[in-house]
């Protein structure tokens, strides 16, 4: 047989995707899938998405400009419909009079004026209704975003909302005056004097601080402003018709809403995809799921009977607990035990439970906080109603106001529709059909005797088995912004290395849990690591108490397993401690066992590992616990039995740190073990596979670009991947197999230490792994690449008896026998073996540094936060007094900036208005003051003017440019000119085909402003030349003579004194300083201060790595690195295709390219 495979580069891939860094690897193999040479090994640093400006309280930049993209969305769309109001006011006659009056009108006592009065004076009239008008669609409240204006209107015209109501008793009590003396919110505002606060303040002086008391503790509701508006309009004899068009405008609104175009499409029907949280997708997700289960007592590979899965399928669309059932649960609803229901191996592994209907069970469980939609929902509404509702609630497009459920939706209470609003336990996105085909496919499903998927997509529409929906592209948007990050990195550096080395035979991905956490969560999932090692630390102390000094990780689970049970043998219930009362308990005493064995080894988790006393775990052996406790109940053995033990779980104790729904699973899972009569089943494959939904996402994207890949081809030359029978000449295709594997993060260690390989995949001096070196991730990488099917479920079983074996131990030696298993597995022998040439490959690339290491690039204008959430005063300066430079550079309008720089003087600053050049601006007026941003105790800060203030844009470093000048005597000198990201809209950066690294900066920027002021001298009169750009992430490449910083020796990882080679841009912290970190060496590496190896890195090493090199631009540019910018798969990027890519360059040859040879070199 001659395949295609025999024609191309024979190559595995293996991804490692980490919580810093996303580790890949390219290995050539030969025909026998042994390592020959290592074709890519990359790494690409990522951090989660976090925006650096958002401190100790880690943000994703998705979620800080989210908030500010909604504010500026919410600011346009408000100044947008001012604007058209002001328009239609002009319109109707009620022009603005306030230029004419004197003094001041106050809008609450314009408002008071026209609710009580007709306004006979008819400029009063203009003005005041023109003011009030305005007021009230300035702060016009909150209203349901569902309702119409016709809904509006009928609710306020049932008369003062519950909130106004409890506004109006409290400005009544706290004014001193009569409730009916304050008929409407503008009465309320105008009686109001100026000490005491209307609405609740932020800051520094904000209300929950100074305690002070506020009128509008209640939010003001449209409702009441439309009635008030109403009365206004009525009192002054507005028209109705204008009265109409006045209220519309005023009340105008828009909801935000996705494109129907921008929908993915049903592949049958062309109809939109439907959200996952409808019920057709929910019964359709469980229904196929369901039907691949298969029942061992009727046969190896029989599948469920109808009768069986309706029992199955009808709990679990009625299902309301918040943690879902387990698989042994759901065999005992059809009386089976667990091991007697199987999924199979060729259909998805990755259901760590069974699926369930999610949408009606977050709606069930919120019964009593929304009682009148869990009326409509069970009780009132039809199925189709439901169904819509369904539909409602993860739908993005804009709300059909013709559907079945608007008018039950506007009738919603306000209270309910926010708590709606706010649940985030929904489903999210799409799924893959339309609403139509699902019902169909649930049909056919829901009344055949097999209930397949595969055969209701034959039968309803006619396709062949393992049909399945085209795949989203790999280069797609995923909503997951993580995944969305891994996926982009992933996708560019797969494309790269198969369109050089053609398709691979296999691509590995290792994840750990961590990975596709965002900033917020990954915070709180290190919040809840730190918890657990609070307790294991106090679990450890206790423990030394009872004599047991070198506590490992199977003593901690022995003794928590103790404490949940209440100190006693879930056997027969003896107490653990009845020898030794005055200790915590007897620790000896103590063994850990499988309630259910497994053929091999029993399953470790939680749920089949119980405490028990050593009599009761040397009489069980290895039986099953329910057939012993049978027959020691038969013998009257005291307190063994079925019905004893399982009370015994009913009154176990709930361990810190679990959640109640957890604990509640726990025991009904231990219950469910305690009655088994049969063994687990063999362990496979699937104990190393991942479970995790991104980690499914990105298998499925890297698999459906793959077999596009491969169609594509196919295309081209349809003998692509064949087998070739040499002796008949037949050209078959080669079967489809499972391309992608996803696994655990534990199974690279597990593949490190069962191959005897972990010392060879050493980084520096360390003889184990370490993450202080980050090219680790691509180490782990190549590990993972060589991983099978084989060898993944031998180490699941070698992993599993070890960790029985630590746990069946108590106070003695552990057995050794699991470092058997495997030995004998030709496959598994095959496999070790290639890793021990793989070893020798990794090492030799780890010293001819061959490992890249690379940061993503942020280029594009948006950075995240333009501009910090509070905004300051401004400041006023006379112009008659002299301005000093920074007073100068700090003014606010910009024509006026330009104007008092072009009339600075020698005393470097503007002189006082007598001895100033005459400038024909408002500068020449004696008594007049212009505005200038506040001072900073740093010096001058980059602000941006805005709504009377200033906010800092600091943080919104875009870039620096660099630029080479000389000074005087000759000497070339580099600095920075730090670019703002949050100032683009206000100088024209933001316009199509602007370079954002080159175009000319006005001189007003803030950029310039900011700039040394050698610097901006040097630009204003020509001699300053831009060399090149830096941003955050730019890898800086130095000679190996340069003095870079030192790091000091971490022990028992590096040898001494080292200096790194390679640093990485990480901020540009003044208009001088240049913060740079080591390219390799990572922070997360090194041992928690308060961990017992915290000793073995000094306070200084520590600090340097944390901290990392702080110089000045030009003291770093003097030592002449090299600035690389690298391609997808790693390679520096030199020349300048002009698709608009960053391309590396030499600080000392741009330089010379603006200066000449000879007058650089001379220099």
């Amino acid at each position: 047989m001659i395949t295609h495979f025999d024609s191309q580069i024979k190559y595995r891939i293996g991804i490692d995707v980490g919580e810093s860094g996303i580790g890949k690897a390219a290995i050539q193999v030969d025909d026998d899938g042994n390592p020959i040479a290592i074709l890519n090994a990359t790494v690409t640093i990522i951090d989660g998405g976090k925006d650096p400006s958002s401190g100790k309280t880690p943000q994703s930049r998705l979620a800080v400009s989210g908030l500010a993209r909604r504010t500026r969305r919410l600011l346009r769309h408000r100044r947008k419909r001012i604007l058209a109001l002001q328009k239609l006011l002009d319109e109707l006659g009620i022009i603005d009079m306030r230029p004419a009056l004197s003094p001041y009108i106050n809008p609450w006592q314009a408002r008071h004026d026209l609710y009580l009065k007709d306004e006979t004076d008819y400029i009063q009239r203009q003005a005041k209704l023109r003011i009030a008008i305005e007021h009230i669609a300035r702060h016009r409240g909150w209203r349901n975003p569902w309702w119409s204006l016709e809904r509006l209107r009928a609710s306020a015209a049932e008369g003062p909302t519950a909130a106004f109501v409890a506004t109006q008793e409290r400005a009544s009590e706290t004014l001193n005056v009569a409730v009916e003396d304050l008929p409407s919110l503008g009465a309320i505002g105008a009686l109001t004097p100026p000490e005491v606060p209307l609405r609740p303040r932020t800051g520094k002086k904000a209300l929950a601080q100074t305690k002070k008391f506020r009128i509008f503790a209640e939010k003001i509701l449209q409702e009441d402003q439309l009635r008030e508006l109403e009365a206004i309009l009525v009192q002054q004899g507005v028209p109705e018709k204008d009265r109409q068009r006045i209220v519309a405008a005023v009340f105008h609104t828009e909801k935000p809403t996705v494109p129907k175009e921008r929908v993915g499409k049903d592949p049958f029907d062309g109809l939109p995809r439907v959200p996952r949280t409808s019920l057709e997708f929910q019964e359709f997700r469980i229904r196929s799921t369901i039907a691949n289960l298969t029942d061992r007592t009727r046969g190896k590979d029989a599948r469920l009977t109808k009768a069986q899965r309706d029992v199955i399928i009808d709990k679990l669309l009625a299902w309301e607990d918040e943690v879902s059932p387990t698989w042994e649960e759901l065999a005992s609803w059809i009386d089976r035990e667990s091991s007697q229901v199987t999924f199979p191996i060729s259909d998805d592994p990755h259901l760590s439970s069974p699926p369930v209907d999610k949408t009606a069970a977050v709606l069930a469980r919120n019964r009593k906080k929304l009682p009148s939609l869990s009326v409509l929902w069970e009780k009132l509404w039809t199925d189709a109603q439901r169904s819509e509702f369904a539909v409602y609630l993860g739908e993005t497009t804009a709300f059909d106001e013709d559907s079945l459920i608007a008018e039950d939706l506007t009738e919603l209470p306000e209270g309910e529709r926010e708590l709606l609003d706010q649940i985030d336990a929904f489903d999210k996105s799409r799924a893959s059909y339309g609403i139509e085909t699902l019902r169909r496919l649930n049909d056919h499903m829901r009344t055949s005797e097999t209930g397949s998927l595969t055969e209701a997509l034959k039968e309803v529409f006619k396709k062949d088995p393992g049909w399945k929906p085209a795949p989203e592209s790999l280069f797609d948007h995923v909503d997951h912004p993580v995944v969305d990050r891994v996926l982009t990195d992933v996708g560019r550096w797969l494309k790269t290395i198969v369109d050089r080395y053609g398709l691979p035979q296999q691509v590995n991905v290792e994840h750990v849990r961590s990975a596709f956490l965002g900033p917020e969560a990954k915070a709180e999932y290190n919040r809840e690591i730190s918890s657990n090692r609070i307790r294991n630390e106090r679990a450890r102390q206790e423990l030394h108490v009872a004599n047991v000094e070198h506590t490992r990780r199977s003593d901690l689970r022995r003794y928590e397993a103790v404490q949940m049970q209440n100190q006693q043998c879930l056997y027969c219930g003896i107490t653990l401690n009845v020898e030794q009362p005055d200790k915590v308990f007897n620790f000896s005493q103590v063994e850990m066992d499988h309630i259910v064995p497994r053929a091999g080894g029993g399953s470790n988790r939680r749920e089949n590992l119980v405490a028990v006393c050593k009599p009761c775990n040397s009489r069980k052996s290895n039986e099953i616990f329910s057939v012993w406790a049978t027959r020691e109940e038969q013998e009257r053995r005291p307190g063994v039995s079925v019905a004893e033990a399982l009370q015994r779980v009913r009154d176990w104790q709930k361990p810190n740190g679990m959640t109640y729904a957890r604990f509640r699973q726990l025991q009904n899972s231990v219950r469910l073990r305690l009655r088994r009569t049969t063994e687990d089943a063999p362990l496979d494959e699937r104990a190393m596979a991942s479970t995790a939904y991104s980690a499914r996402v990105v298998t499925e994207r890297i698999d459906g670009f793959l077999r596009q890949h491969l169609k594509d081809i196919r295309r081209t030359d349809p003998s692509i991947l064949t087998t070739i029978d040499t002796s008949t000449g037949e050209v078959t295709p080669l079967p489809m197999h499972n391309w992608v594997q996803v696994y655990q993060g534990r199974i690279t260690a597990e593949a490190r230490k069962s191959s005897g390989v972990e010392g060879k995949l050493s980084l520096r001096a360390a003889q184990h792994k370490t993450r202080f070196d980050r090219r680790h991730h691509a180490v782990d990488a190549a590990v993972i690449s060589l991983m099978g099917v084989k060898p993944a479920r031998v180490l699941a079983q070698r992993s599993e008896q070890r960790d029985s074996a630590r746990l069946a131990s108590s106070t003695g030696p552990e057995t050794k026998e699991w470092k058997t298993v495997g030995n004998t597995d030709d496959a598994f022998i095959r496999w070790r073996q290639a890793m021990h040439q793989l070893a020798e490959f990794v090492k030799q690339a780890i010293a001819d540094d061959e490992i890249v290491v690379m940061r993503p690039l942020r280029l594009g204008p948006n950075v995240g936060a333009l501009h910090s959430p509070n905004p300051e005063p401004l400041v006023s300066k006379p112009v008659s007094e002299p301005f000093t430079s920074q007073e100068v550079l700090r003014i606010v309008d910009r024509d006026l900036y330009e104007t008092a720089e072009r009339f600075q003087g020698d005393i470097d600053g503007m002189a006082a208005l007598p001895d100033r050049p005459h400038t024909g601006t408002i500068l020449d007026v004696p008594d007049a003051s212009i505005k200038l941003f506040q001072s900073a105790s740093s010096g001058l800060s980059p602000k941006l003017a805005l709504r009377d203030g200033a906010a800092e844009i600091g943080s919104s470093q875009h870039h620096v440019r660099v630029y080479a000048f000389r000074d005087k005597k000759g000497k070339i000198i580099y600095a920075q000119l730090r670019v703002f990201a949050g100032e683009f809209a206000r100088i024209g950066f933001l316009k199509s085909g602007v370079d954002l690294f080159t175009a000319p900066l006005p001189s007003w920027s803030q950029a310039m402003r900011c700039a040394p002021s050698k610097l901006r001298e040097s630009i204003k009169d020509g001699t300053a030349h831009q060399i090149g750009w830096l941003v955050r992430g730019d890898e800086l490449e130095f000679p190996d003579a340069a003095e870079v910083m030192s790091i000091g020796e971490v022990s028992g990882i590096t040898c001494g004194v080292t200096r790194e080679r390679r640093w990485i841009v990480t901020g540009f912290e003044t208009n001088v300083i240049l913060n740079l970190k080591p390219a390799y060496l990572a922070e997360e590496g090194l041992p928690p201060v308060s961990s017992a190896h915290s000793s073995e890195v000094s306070a200084e090493t520590r600090k340097a790595i944390q901290r990392g090199w702080r110089a000045s631009l030009n003291k770093v540019l003097q030592m002449n690195p090299t600035i690389i910018r690298r391609t997808a798969s790693g390679s520096p990027r030199w020349r300048d295709a002009h698709d608009g890519l960053p391309v590396s360059w030499n600080v000392l040859q741009s330089t010379a390219k603006v200066f000449g040879d000879g007058t650089v070199a001379s220099s």
